[in-house]
């Protein structure tokens, strides 16, 4: 990256970013890759945001007190926060005058360039919601700090936890946020803020950092990739922040144009698909920007078309993933096509009542629906029994407990259900009963628990995937499967509503999950078939 380049595009007409990036450049290494070791460098659009973030005004102000940097993944963020947080720790981050010519001028004169100091206590924080999160960023400052010319030049002590100098520390952080409150950072990042959500308390977190950074005029930059619309993650509020013009906030935020094609049209013609591949190749390239392989960087995009290709990346994978963009429907569970792909029209009413199978039950009380589904072990086809919905315009509906009691007792009376699982929540009571009265078939399965589900949403997932199971093309099953949204946590997969309150049911997919997991753990306990014969013959 040349500064002279960079130097010709229209910048902010005073920076501290520009000693900034050749102070890394001299005092950090490469933290890893080919070029481990090697004199840090940042790339143009890396060193262009540094420009902007650390612009000062007239007075030496900074403009920005926050900013939001949003690329795809593998475009090089943890390496720049990283390098951030070397020279915050370090470096000439906080103004101190203004020179021309070799002089030093307390206030501006025309052609003099702003001039930073090292903060004189920096306390540098690291924030996210889980440990491999701030571990990532962690690593990177270590290796540039301990493979750099600042080991040799400043008096640093590192350790995996924690890095002090004199009169200053830098720290992951991925505690509580009651247990920050009070703190006096000068410059925290926050990490992957499309994960931080009210239910993780990811928001009073940011809250607390912000209310803390502001005692002493510090700041903060977070990163994102594109975030969920409708979750109010940390980083959905932050660009709507940005959006309506909120001063002190610096938004960069960069994703490809929404025409361009994320899946290849495989009944399209030759000569469609080319077309089609060439305009995802310039997304790609523009997402991408400096750290593909065409513009110089390391990504390579013939392996990212090869993922996007793949019939296991939906489309909206794809473009949330490689294309970084924020649209409805980013997180929808299922592909269209692939739940299409597998319907095969035998209902309920052609199941037989010897035919071995499962059943899931998920319950409500009021606006949700109750839906029942089975799901048949010979091969793995899921049908509607029963979905229990709030007729339209209705005022104080209820379910209907004691129709729903009597309907899943018919069914467990006259059907050859092997085993059940049903979501106890809110129906304890009815639940608890039917595990009594059919014991060792009705067991209880709480959806809360979120490794537990998200094993069984991969195993439903790859049963849509790979065509090893099937649907009876219930048009009320398939609205709630296509309504599905998911959310990533460290667990894994979980599936949500696409915003609380939303009408756009999810109920009736989430007892079909249920049914094949029961129908996975009744083949497991060797209930899909009567087992040896144990009778005996004597002669």
């Amino acid at each position: 990256m040349s500064l002279r380049d960079l130097a010709e595009e229209k910048l902010p007409e005073f920076s501290l970013g520009w000693d900034l990036l050749k102070w890394c450049s001299k005092y950090l290494a490469q933290p890893d890759g080919d070029h481990k070791g090697d004199a840090w460098r940042f790339s143009k659009e890396q060193a262009r945001f540094v420009i902007h973030f650390y612009a000062v005004d007239k007075d030496g102000k900074f403009p920005y007190r926050r900013a939001l940097l949003g690329r795809v993944k593998g475009w090089g963020k943890s390496p720049l926060l990283a390098a951030l947080c070397c020279a915050e720790l370090l470096g000439p981050v906080k103004f101190s005058h203004w020179e021309k010519d070799g002089k030093k001028y307390r206030n501006y004169v025309p052609g003099a360039k702003p001039k930073g100091r090292a903060q004189p206590s920096p306390w540098v924080q690291i924030t996210a919601t889980s440990e491999a999160q701030t571990g990532n960023t962690m690593d990177l400052v270590i290796e540039m700090l301990l493979n750099g010319e600042a080991s040799k030049v400043y008096n640093i002590d590192v350790g995996r936890t924690r890095i002090l100098t004199p009169g200053g520390k830098l720290e992951p952080v991925t505690a509580g946020s009651t247990s920050r409150e009070g703190n006096r950072p000068t410059f925290v990042v926050l990490d992957e803020t499309h994960l931080w959500l009210k239910s993780n308390h990811g928001d009073k977190l940011a809250a607390v950092v912000r209310r803390n950074l502001g005692k002493f005029g510090g700041r903060s930059v977070e990163t994102t990739n594109a975030p969920a619309p409708g979750e109010e993650s940390v980083a959905e509020l932050s660009i709507q922040a940005a959006e309506k013009g909120r001063p002190g906030l610096l938004l960069d935020y960069r994703a490809a144009d929404m025409a361009a094609p994320a899946k290849i049209d495989e009944y399209a013609d030759p000569e469609e698909q080319d077309a089609q591949r060439t305009l995802r190749r310039q997304a790609l390239r523009y997402a991408y920007g400096d750290s593909c392989l065409e513009n110089g960087g390391w990504v390579d995009l013939d392996r990212i078309s090869e993922e996007m290709d793949d019939p296991a990346t939906t489309e909206a994978d794809a473009r949330r993933f490689y294309f970084n963009q924020i649209v409805q429907g980013t997180f929808q569970w299922l592909d269209p096509g692939q739940w299409a792909a597998i319907v095969k029209y035998v209902p309920f009413e052609e199941i037989k009542s010897t035919d071995r199978i499962a059943l899931g039950f998920d319950g409500s009380i009021r606006d949700d629906t109750t839906a029942l589904i089975g799901c048949r072990l010979s091969d793995g086809h899921i049908f509607t029994i029963d979905i229990w919905i709030k007729p339209d315009g209705a005022k104080d509906w209820e379910v209907p407990f004691v129709l729903v009691d009597e309907r899943v007792r018919h069914i467990l009376k006259n059907y050859n259900v092997v085993w059940m699982y049903a979501d106890p929540a809110y129906w304890q009571d009815i639940v608890g009963r039917w595990a009594l009265d059919f014991e060792d078939t009705v067991f209880e399965y709480w959806t809360n628990r979120k490794n537990v589900m998200s094993r069984a949403l991969e195993r439903f997932e790859t049963g849509v995937q790979q065509k090893l199971i099937s649907w009876d093309g219930n048009p009320i099953l398939n609205e709630h499967a296509l309504n599905a949204q998911i959310e990533e946590t460290p667990y894994g997969k979980l599936l949500k509503k696409e915003s609380r309150g939303s009408s756009r049911k999810i109920d009736g997919i989430m007892a079909a999950v249920l049914a094949l997991e029961a129908r996975a753990d009744a083949i497991e306990d060797g209930r899909d078939s009567d087992g040896p014969d144990n009778t005996v013959w004597s002669f």
